[in-house]
């Protein structure tokens, strides 16, 4: 957070004059439990609550705007835990991201009718928040049983936090919008109809007590994050028609054991099933042209490519031959990964490969590998000894951050050599 910036401060309240009026930027004591904003400062409208205004008032309990105010910004009210007396006024028309976040004693809002643009999250981790009402002449917004959406029905944005057991999804929804059910701990389970095409970034975030997830047969999008640290998922049924699983889909979905991949996803971003501790099999529907499934982890087609292995699954893996590339966080937390063995084909370990894999004592590199790339072996704090060829190409900045027991054992004048001296670890020439 920048400091605060101001022209001039009245009644405890920093503002900053602005072309179109005032903006209100922070305070003086953030103490305060009661806020009064004026409606005029220096014969001027008091236009805007500015970016992180109120942010961090822990005590503030109530505040009143006046009807000049037209934006609420980022973080405004954010961990303003005690607030729970707020009206927005009737001319606001933008609630930017994170504004009311953390606001714990929030239990219902009302959206006026001028609003036209909400930002992602405004109400997250809002804990006891059961309701966010609209003004039914709202153009752009409309609530039914205080979840709101788009005023056409197909935008679901806001799910309050604070609302608990199961929800049906109502028929002609087609999206579940960013951050729409973040962080609602008792949602229990979820229903989504047919007509759902995009489930959004974040979309179920930490829905710890969701325990399985049916997505519906139209889907094509699921994008990053949308359920990651869903820690009580055990079942997520994927269906034969989404195209895309972004990053972090599912990271984090420590009680996932397994994943089905249908045969219409065309990419796999990177992170999909990161962090999920106890999956110990990636399948892949055998008709998909992009990617393949062998052993339960999951490659690229032709096989040259190792995308991810699966978290939970413990012992040694023995990577099959004609591998070339292990991908971005491949094997990352694969903290029951007990040995890896290369083979002579892989030419390239990717980013975070191996970051954490905390049981490793030991990694042989292959001798036509060309390059390592940056972290890729962090935090495997129990490994001991790196045997790299001499003539590895390149060894990224942090390679082995954090094993602090390792020694790296190579060829003198070598890339590898010269990376041990650079980051201070033992050096060995017995290859």
């Amino acid at each position: 957070m920048q400091e605060c910036v101001y022209d001039g401060e009245i009644q405890g309240l920093k503002y900053k004059v602005q072309e179109n009026g005032i903006a209100i930027v922070g305070v003086q004591d953030n103490t305060l439990t009661f806020v009064k904003i004026p409606a005029a400062i220096e014969g001027k409208p008091v236009v805007e609550i500015g970016d992180f205004a109120f942010f961090d008032c822990r005590k503030l309990t109530k505040v009143e705007m006046p009807d000049t105010i037209a934006l609420i910004g980022i973080k405004a009210f954010a961990k303003c835990v005690a607030l729970s007396d707020t009206e927005l006024p009737p001319r606001l028309c933008k609630i930017e991201f994170d504004a009311f976040w953390d606001c714990l004693h929030l239990t219902r809002i009302l959206l006026p009718a001028s609003l036209m643009s909400i930002g992602e999250s405004i109400f997250n981790n809002c804990t006891n928040l059961i309701a966010v009402d609209c003004d039914p002449n709202n153009l752009s917004f409309r609530s039914v049983d205080g979840v709101v959406y788009s005023k056409n029905g197909k935008s679901l944005l806001i799910y309050p936090c604070g609302r608990k057991g199961p929800f049906t999804v109502p028929d002609g929804v087609e999206e579940i919008g960013a951050f729409a059910f973040a962080g609602n701990t008792h949602l229990t389970d979820i229903i989504l109809p047919e007509s759902i095409i995009e489930i959004g970034f974040c979309a179920f975030a930490y829905c710890e007590s969701l325990s399985k997830i049916i997505i519906p047969i139209n889907t094509l999008y699921l994008r990053n994050n949308a359920f990651t640290y869903c820690t009580g998922l055990i079942k997520a049924v994927i269906p034969a028609s989404v195209l895309k699983m972004e990053d972090g889909l599912f990271s984090g979905c420590t009680n996932l054991t397994h994943a089905a991949i249908p045969a219409s996803v065309q990419e796999v971003e990177d992170c999909v099933f990161e962090n999920c501790t106890s999956m110990n099999s990636i399948d892949c529907d055998p008709d998909n042209p992009y990617y393949k499934s062998v052993d339960g982890a999951l490659f690229d087609k032709d096989g040259k490519v190792l995308i991810q292995y699966p978290c939970g699954k413990a012992g040694p893996y023995e990577i099959p031959d004609g591998v070339e590339t292990i991908g971005p966080f491949a094997f990352n937390d694969c903290s029951c990964l007990s040995e890896i063995k290369f083979p002579e084909s892989v030419i390239k370990i990717e980013l975070n490969a191996f970051v954490s894999c905390i049981r490793l004592t030991r990694v042989e590199l292959p001798k036509k590998l060309k390059a390592v790339e940056f972290r890729a072996f962090a935090g495997c704090s129990n490994l001991i000894d790196a045997i790299i060829p001499g003539t590895i190409e390149k060894i990224a900045e942090n390679t082995f951050l954090n094993c602090d027991r390792l020694t790296i054992h190579t060829t003198p004048d070598s890339p590898a050599a010269q990376y041990a001296q650079m980051e201070n670890f033992p050096v060995v020439f017995d290859l």
